[in-house]
């Protein structure tokens, strides 16, 4: 059997139907609106679940957008701060080649003065800040990477250190992929390869077979602690002998004419490595006697061999230092002996076999400054403070100018690094926004509301509302007759 539709029946599921029909016009006349079709998953639970993901993909394109621009923004003042120290670089050359050319010391003594204008902007741009960090102090951004001190000894150029890392600093764009940004400011501005030590001065010191391990330059002194006369002569050292005479060596190394005039050893001359005699009595017990080259020695003449007439042999012993005296080593005329730093802790090793006189000799050890340090020699030695002769003082000049050349090629291949980096972050910075639009148009194909479509199926809705209407509107006014029929 059938069971009969009852009115109460009909007129319920007409009103499920009409509220149906109403909540999808709210819906519908929301997403006109709104312009935004799903907002919640009950909305279309895939299309939900694809929207988000979409959304986190965009979340991490604009996180890798932002990083690349700061990468961006770090390769972009580095390469600006290296082609000016570049062009610095290139000004300190030119200044070099003019010391050459210079016939007077007032020239290049401004050269120096410029010279120094052009360090004082290298060790700004050295320690370059962008963004509160440090670019060249590699990973170690929030600490002033170069620090730089004037030497308190003789014939040492100015003390520069490096605290920054010497690990490189890098920006994640992905956990794939990272650019270095913050360079190892010692592989751009520190020393290169050592090349050979430089001995400039008179005294006889020479370089020795061993490995040098001082840095950039020093002063090695050379000073007398005793003289002894050999044979039978009376002569003997004089008061003032004992770190006033200035000739160092073994016997053989100095000749001394000594002649007793008087034959009872009262008085005579007396010369030495063939300078000029000079008259002695029997009550000096400290005559200077100077040598045709400068040399000198103090002698005692109260004991003379009547009668004494040939030359008289000298042994004059000393020591050797490059730390201004702080510590010093005998001299032990030998092909190769060490020579400590107690600064710096390193050493240096000599060839004292030819050692005559006493005297400061400057040590150059080549390729062991820095930027700063070879910009520091060129201004001494424009400013002539190692006394060197014009051949010298060319051929040091010439050194720091192939020093400087060196130092450009480094900068210019560190920019080249960053200029590489940078195109290659502009690519990534094109792909991601192109990614981004993508996603996009992807996330706003899902999410947002297709206005055609959202009218057709609003007018559908409206009909069929209004239909569900009239029909409820015939069942509420049948007749009893109506009914019974």
């Amino acid at each position: 059997m059938i069971p009969r539709a009852t009115t109460n029946g009909m007129i319920s599921r007409l009103s499920a139907y009409s509220s149906l029909h109403g909540t999808r016009l709210l819906q519908l006349q929301d997403q006109l609106s709104s312009g935004i079709r799903i907002k919640k998953s009950s909305d279309d639970p895939l299309a939900f679940r694809s929207i988000n993901f979409m959304q986190s993909q965009l979340k991490h394109l604009e996180d890798s957008k932002y990083v690349i621009q700061e990468a961006e923004g770090k390769l972009n003042a580095s390469v600006s701060s290296l082609t000016e120290f570049q062009q610095l670089l290139s000004s300190a050359k030119r200044l070099a080649q003019e010391g050459v050319q210079s016939l007077s010391q007032e020239e290049r003594n401004a050269l120096a003065l410029e010279a120094e204008g052009l360090l004082t902007r290298m060790k700004d741009l050295a320690n370059t800040r962008f963004n509160g960090q440090y670019l060249y102090g590699g990973a170690a951004t929030d600490r002033i990477p170069w620090g730089f001190t004037e030497s308190q000894i003789d014939g040492r150029v100015m003390g520069v250190s490096y605290s920054g890392s010497d690990q490189s600093g890098e920006s994640v764009i992905s956990p794939s992929l990272s650019v270095e940004t913050l360079y190892n400011g010692q592989e751009i501005f520190g020393p290169g390869d050592r090349g050979a030590t430089i001995i400039y001065g008179k005294t006889g010191a020479q370089v020795g077979s061993g490995t040098d391990t001082i840095r950039s330059r020093a002063t090695l002194q050379i000073r007398h602690t005793l003289t002894s006369y050999l044979g039978a002569s009376g002569l003997a050292a004089g008061t003032g002998s004992p770190g006033n005479d200035s000739v160092i060596g073994q016997a053989g190394s100095h000749s001394v004419k000594l002649v007793d005039t008087s034959g009872t050893g009262t008085s005579g001359t007396i010369s030495l490595n063939g300078g000029p005699a000079v008259a002695w009595n029997n009550s000096m017990t400290n005559l200077e006697v100077a040598g045709a080259n400068g040399e000198k020695i103090f002698v005692n003449t109260t004991a003379i061999a009547a009668g004494f007439n040939a030359n008289v042999d000298l042994t004059a012993t000393g020591t050797m230092s490059v730390d201004g005296g702080a510590t010093t080593t005998p001299i032990g005329f030998a092909a190769s002996e060490i020579v400590n730093d107690s600064v710096s802790g390193n050493l240096v090793t000599i060839n004292s076999t030819n050692i005559l006189r006493t005297g400061d000799d400057y040590l150059e050890f080549t390729g062991t400054s820095n930027a700063f340090q070879v910009m520091d020699e060129l201004i001494r030695d424009l400013r002539g403070t190692r006394q060197l002769d014009n051949a010298q003082m060319g051929a040091a000049l010439a050194r720091r100018m192939g020093e400087l050349d060196n130092m450009a090629d480094r900068v210019l291949t560190a920019v080249g690094l960053q200029s590489t980096s940078l195109e290659g972050l502009d690519q990534l910075k094109n792909r991601n926004q192109d990614l981004q639009a993508e996603t996009e148009i992807r996330i706003g194909d899902l999410q947002n509301t297709d206005f055609t479509q959202a009218v057709v199926e609003l007018t559908n809705e409206q009909m069929l509302q209004q239909f569900t209407f009239m029909v409820a509107s015939q069942i509420m006014n049948q007749s009893l007759i109506d009914f019974l029929r």
